[in-house]
């Protein structure tokens, strides 16, 4: 009978004591205390053969897994078989007492064995007593490997949890299975942070923390495989493995390494940590790794550089660059759209027609040699352009859509190829970025020039009738008269007033925000990027945080972050370019010929026309006026004014959106944040001082004057 129970307990199968109880043809010769006693052994030795047997067939199917590929998907795992191989450990101390507790009775232990009349017997509840710590750790790892959490990070949660169990025996337990598995985790996590390990699937029998997401040019994707993270490892702890992880996954595919010296010591700090420490632990390794970088992979004056060259670029800085990329453009566009013939060949334009004119306009520039330019090249989202393609109306989804057709008619964007190691920082949302700034700068430059085109040829214009005129504009004495006050100073009062408005806006962009910001930005840079003060370095992740607010700073200041100020704008660049669409139709001139004139009243038909777009105009113009004036200081609301002419209703809306937008950067966390928020509206009143620099369009809003334009004349 001892025997038998010995065996049961030892996990071999009996027909007599099972985990169901005891069977009933020895249950009668029992008494119904043994049969009790017997029954909890049964149990206890049913949770250790269903422990055992799932321990020793999961290690045998990841043994099996590493020599074939298992079918079906059915291999246990790497995570689940370290857990098994953990769990065999704790078995093992069970097995340690069995076979303790037997040699105490083969050597008639009087601490065990109890004498009787002649012989000697071993009590079942002393039996109870030695095997009773195991009865709750037993059923806890027979439920635990019964319903296992089907993640390895799910089942580092659940371990946690469990390790915080208010009974010593389990807390123990459970601990060192975390330990156990939680030591797979941060070999896994060594393989991507300091290994650059990273694969393009993860499967259980090879895990793999980082994973390759696929290309995307001129970067590479890299992705954290939250399988494998458990709840502990928190935001900013990701951020830093990633962030690692990618510099350590780019090196590799540059045939490169983190040097010793680095990934040593972090694979110790790493490897030793507890789940509470690693996010300290982590931001350890990520400043020596952002150390080495700047000191040996992207220094601080590469960065200056790319800073310079985008700023150049994209920003348009270099002005006479910007200019002749329009005329070239331009001219491209009248030889294959307009003049060529629409069924050739000849008449389409590709991107490679493009990149050719970024070259030939750095003819005679300040970039004429800069390699640079071989990075830059124009994407265009339709395809090549034909001159049916005008036809096509751009989609306006985002705010470059608005202005990227400026110079086509179809939308064209201007990137460029980033490789390593500028890559570490110059991320895809920075060069989206990059490319909506560059768009809406070059339609403003655009818009300008033409204006200026058109101010020129109204010059000559008036200079040849001059010859035949003498001061005045010619015509009989009505005729005259309506030519003279109705049209030709209206003409030139419209163009004078839009060259007052683009000027003003264009200097106050590229001066006080462009200009300024760019400055600050290397400024900044110049200060982090060398040890300096408490012998920091600007790491990569400080970097691209820095550049990220500069760029959206620069869409604040530049009236393009909110979408309806950008329309307003984008709007008034239009009702310009029409206005010089009108002047080319017409020949260079605004007032007809003479000649011409006598045969209808063509002077009264542009007239018309000139008043449609001064009047277009000039509700632009204070739109934008009320917009800037409105985001200084909340606005009052009319109810009386809701259904007038004014539009004040709409204008007060684009207010409150644009003050909402150039306050929303600023938090009571970051200085930086706070001095961004008090610049950004230092710029608009600086625009607001540059557009009413005479006072007139106050007086406008106040119904002092009449007409912004007539008040600019």
């Amino acid at each position: 009978m001892l025997a038998e129970v010995l065996l049961v307990l030892g996990g071999y199968p009996s027909s007599l004591i099972t985990p169901d109880g005891v069977a009933p043809a020895l249950a009668e010769h029992l008494h119904p205390g043994e049969v009790a006693a017997l029954t909890t052994l049964g149990r206890l030795a049913g949770d250790y053969r269903r422990v055992r047997d799932w321990s020793n067939a999961t290690q045998g199917a990841a043994r099996a897994a590493v020599l074939k590929t298992p079918e079906g998907g059915k291999e246990p795992g790497q995570y689940v078989a370290v857990l098994a191989g953990a769990v065999r450990g704790v078995l093992d101390e069970y097995t340690d007492l069995l076979v303790e507790t037997e040699a105490r009775i083969l050597a008639n232990d009087n601490s065990i064995v109890q004498p009787f009349d002649s012989g000697a017997y071993v009590p079942l509840s002393l039996l109870l007593a030695t095997f009773d710590e195991w009865h709750a750790p037993l059923v806890s790892l027979a439920a635990l490997v019964h319903s296992l959490p089907p993640t390895p990070g799910e089942l580092l949660t659940h371990l946690t949890t469990l390790s915080s169990s208010g009974d010593p025996s389990l807390r123990r337990i459970y601990t060192t299975l975390l330990s156990a598995v939680w030591q797979l985790f941060l070999s896994h996590l060594c393989l991507f942070l300091l290994d650059g390990l990273a694969p393009d699937t993860s499967s259980p029998s090879v895990p793999a923390l980082g994973l390759d997401a696929g290309a995307d040019p001129p970067h590479r994707l890299y992705k954290l495989n939250l399988e494998l993270l458990p709840i502990c490892v928190g935001a900013s702890a990701r951020e830093s493995m990633l962030y690692v992880g990618r510099v350590a996954a780019t090196l590799k595919r540059e045939g490169r390494a983190l040097p010793r010296a680095v990934t040593e010591p972090a694979r110790q700090r790493v490897m030793t940590v507890e789940p509470e420490g690693l996010d300290m632990a982590l931001q350890r390794v990520r400043a020596d790794v952002g150390e080495w970088l700047w000191t040996h992979i992207l220094t601080g004056q590469q960065v200056a550089d790319a800073i310079e060259s985008f700023a150049n670029y994209f920003l348009t800085r270099e002005a006479d660059f910007a200019l002749n990329v329009i005329r070239e453009i331009g001219r491209l566009r009248h030889d294959r759209l307009v003049t060529a013939n629409p069924t050739s060949s000849s008449s389409v334009i590709r991107p490679h027609d493009l990149d050719l004119a970024l070259l030939r306009a750095s003819v005679g520039t300040d970039v004429e040699r800069d390699k640079g330019l071989e990075a830059l090249h124009w994407a265009m989202p339709l395809g090549p352009l034909k001159p049916s393609s005008l036809l096509t109306p751009a989609k306006s989804d985002d705010v470059r859509s608005l202005f990227a057709p400026a110079l086509l008619g179809a939308p064209i964007h201007l990137t460029a190829t980033v490789s390593w190691p500028l890559n570490l920082f110059m991320t895809p949302p920075a060069l989206a970025a990059y490319g909506e700034i560059h768009a809406y700068l070059l339609a403003l430059r655009d818009t300008h020039l033409r204006v200026l085109d058109v101010w020129t040829a109204l010059g000559h214009a008036q200079r040849r009738r001059r010859v035949y005129t003498g001061t005045h504009e010619g015509g009989a004495d009505a005729r005259e008269q309506a030519r003279r006050s109705a049209l030709a100073r209206a003409g030139w009062g419209l163009v004078r007033g839009m060259l007052f408005v683009l000027d003003q806006l264009l200097s106050h962009f590229m001066v006080d925000i462009v200009g300024a910001q760019h400055r600050r930005l290397l400024e900044s840079l110049g200060d982090g990027g060398a040890p300096g003060r408490g012998a920091q370095y600007l790491d990569f992740l400080t970097l691209r945080q820095m550049h990220a607010r500069h760029l959206a700073f620069l869409r604040e200041g530049l009236l393009i972050a909110d979408r309806e100020s950008a329309v307003l704008v984008r709007d008034l660049l239009d009702t310009c370019k029409r206005f010089c669409g009108l002047v080319e139709r017409w020949g260079g001139d605004v007032l007809p010929e003479l000649l011409s004139d006598e045969e209808g009243d063509v002077v009264g038909e542009r007239a018309k026309a000139v008043d449609e777009v001064n009047e277009t105009l000039l509700d632009l113009v204070t739109d934008l006026f009320r917009l800037l004036l409105e985001s200084q200081a909340p606005p009052v609301v009319d109810t009386s004014m809701s259904g007038s002419a004014s539009g004040t209703g709409s204008v007060s809306t684009r207010a409150s959106i644009s003050r909402a937008s150039l306050s929303r950067r600023v938090g009571p966390m970051s200085k930086s944040r706070v001095d961004d928020g008090e610049a950004a509206g230092r710029h608009v009143e600086q625009l607001l001082l540059r557009l009413d620099f005479n006072g007139v369009l106050t007086a406008w809003q106040e119904g002092r004057v009449g007409s912004v334009l007539a008040g600019l004349d």
